[in-house]
């Protein structure tokens, strides 16, 4: 047993090291592609846990009878879902939110859509711009500002860090997050005035300490994987605020509740040119 150990310890070493070779090997060839995929895996990972979260917490005994409606309506909507493989491409944005709905309903309210929006905000904003940002940082902190000593270093990095692009990165997130449920301006300046505040402090309260050992022990080109993992966790609370805000409620009563089911011929209609008619559709469409 102890020999079959040893083994197996042995070829997940090789299969790490195979890995962190290739990942080396893709930031110095490809930087802003890998840090876009790598931001836009973990950025979905992050919602889908907070997701999770949420399920876990919404499940009470006055969500078991919405639980049992679901239930009831799952094996013809499931028949009918099969049919997604008889249509053509050409209606493919409607099979992903037909199947998206499908998801939703089925997985206690998971939304396939805010956890893709997520993603896409990870891979497209902290990808592209917290790249370049973290290079910049480094460069105008040793070649600007100069700092004699690794604390007045540290301390310069993380207080640019906190003070410049933690307010852009929040209020980015949240912008981003309500434009993809299709808010409207005034929704979103709304947003920003009740939770941009708390959420700031809050996420600097958590970012400094990761930032100080960030800075200190990880080489510049690493220190984006670094925020990227860590981010996991600020995605799963920044995308509970996003739905919930500080105050706990969900802005929009219907999407956090599963008595509001859609009726399977409306998700996947029989013989019918597409899985959602353009009166189901709504905002939870990217």
């Amino acid at each position: 047993n102890n020999s079959k150990i040893t083994i197996s310890s042995m070829a997940l070493a090789r299969v790490l090291s195979a890995f962190q070779k290739r990942y080396q090997s893709a930031l110095k060839d490809h930087p802003v592609m890998t840090n876009i995929a790598q931001s836009f895996c973990l950025w979905t990972i992050g919602d889908a846990m907070s997701q999770t979260f949420e399920s876990v917490s919404r499940v009470s005994s006055e969500d078991k009878p919405r639980i049992t409606q679901a239930a009831a309506v799952s094996e013809s909507s499931v028949e009918n879902a099969r049919q997604i493989y008889s249509f053509d491409s050409s209606n493919v944005f409607r099979h992903i939110n037909g199947v998206s709905s499908l998801f939703k309903e089925y997985y206690n309210g998971f939304d396939t859509t805010r956890c893709a929006s997520a993603g896409l905000y990870g891979g497209l904003f902290l990808g592209t711009v917290g790249h370049q940002w973290y290079k910049g940082l480094d460069l105008f902190v040793s070649k600007v500002l100069r700092p004699t000593t690794m604390p007045s270093l540290i301390f310069a990095k993380v207080f640019l860090d906190t003070v410049i692009f933690g307010p852009i990165h929040v209020s980015a997130f949240f912008s981003w997050m309500e434009f993809s449920k299709g808010r409207t301006t005034t929704e979103m300046k709304e947003k920003l005035s009740n939770d941009f505040l708390p959420t700031l402090v809050a996420d600097s309260a958590y970012w400094i300490p990761v930032q100080i050992l960030n800075f200190k022990f990880v080489p510049v080109p690493l220190q984006l994987t670094v925020v990227n993992v860590a981010c996991i966790f600020e995605c799963a609370g920044l995308s509970f605020l996003s739905k919930f805000g500080w105050g706990g409620h969900d802005s929009v009563q219907s999407e956090s509740k599963l008595g509001n089911l859609v009726e399977p011929e409306t998700l996947f209609p029989i013989g019918g040119p597409s899985l959602v008619s353009p009166e189901t559709q709504h905002r939870g469409t990217l």
